[in-house]
């Protein structure tokens, strides 16, 4: 498949907000169709882009497991304001983003051991300059899985192609040279994906991306028309902390509430005998008041039986021989 030329707007209209959800206003430029007009090819080609394949879920998990969770992290630091809608951040900002590294990451390290969970660290490479000692935290149990979260945290849309394919194969090699294990997964920085995103990862070798929200389970990728050999571990904004707890977010939540609606996705899974993906940041769930949704959490799903914790990797692995 031939790489297309990312579409030319402006940062601005792209970047959004690391406080609220991404938002498009819907207008027409010159030479295009307006999006109410749109029908037939080009409506297909609009939404088309990146779509889901087959579902790649599997008649059992390992050991007679009823439900795999997937615990993962977005280990951002101050990489998530690095890029942002504002040009100079400024020390405020990037000192929240610090706060993860000094504080939340360890009070959730303490909560996975606690259980003995193995989670997936999804890590701007540019942290691993910054931050080296992320390396020995996470790396200590042996149980945790390092995976690529961009170079800077630059959504892919905003980012020239050159620059994306240079910053993905450093970025792996990066986190090879600190971790000494290739990282076999990828998720995009603000969940921004392109189908040159999915080529790029089917040309690297990745075995999974997880950026994509188009089902509760493991699904194959197809990408303008072309079906890839990555599976695909979905996202939701409904599991993700950022939007929901960020104190200045308009979708500010309680903690209780979220871990109640947390919980009530798991039970659904649970009964449904598929899968449960979750996406944390240190600065976010590792605050005094955000923990306990956290080790609640992983109290109430450890109490059921039957479940297997696993890395994403583990998982995209159990699932890839069904890509064939």
């Amino acid at each position: 498949m031939s790489p297309k030329p990312l579409k030319s707007l402006a940062v601005s209209c792209l970047i959004s907000s690391m406080l609220t959800l991404p938002s498009t206003v819907a207008t027409a430029q010159e030479g295009q169709t307006a999006p109410w007009e749109l029908t037939g090819d080009a409506l297909h080609a609009t939404i088309g882009e990146v779509r889901a394949g087959k579902n790649l879920l599997p008649t059992n998990w390992p050991n007679g497991a009823k439900v795999a969770v997937m615990m993962s992290f977005d280990v951002d630091f101050e990489a998530a304001h690095v890029v942002g809608l504002q040009p100079n951040p400024g020390p405020s900002l990037y000192s929240e983003g610090e706060y993860g590294a000094r504080v939340g990451l360890d009070r959730i390290l303490a909560a996975l051991s606690k259980h003995e969970v193995p989670a997936s660290f999804f890590i701007p490479a540019a942290n691993f300059e910054t931050h080296p000692e992320i390396v020995g935290k996470i790396g200590a149990t042996g149980i945790h899985e390092f995976g690529v979260h961009g170079w800077i945290h630059a959504p892919t849309q905003a980012v020239p192609l050159e620059a994306e394919i240079d910053a993905a194969r450093r970025s792996l090699d990066v986190i090879e040279a600190a971790t000494g294990t290739r990282p076999v997964g990828y998720r995009a920085p603000m969940w921004q994906v392109s189908s040159d995103t999915m080529a790029l990862l089917d040309e690297l070798d990745f075995v999974y991306d997880s950026s994509m929200m188009a089902d509760d389970t493991p699904y194959q990728l197809i990408a303008e028309g072309e079906t890839l050999d990555v599976v695909e571990l979905p996202v939701s904004w409904l599991l993700d902390d950022w939007p929901l707890l960020h104190g200045l977010s308009p979708s500010h939540t309680p903690a209780r509430d979220v871990l109640a609606m947390y919980i009530d996705e798991f039970d659904r899974a649970y009964a449904e005998g598929t899968s449960y993906t979750i996406t944390l940041h240190p600065q976010i769930i590792g605050r005094r008041s955000r923990i306990l949704i956290l080790e609640q959490l992983l109290e109430h799903i450890a109490s059921h039986d039957d479940v297997w914790f696993a890395t994403h990797r583990q998982v995209a692995e159990h699932v890839a021989p069904a890509l064939d």
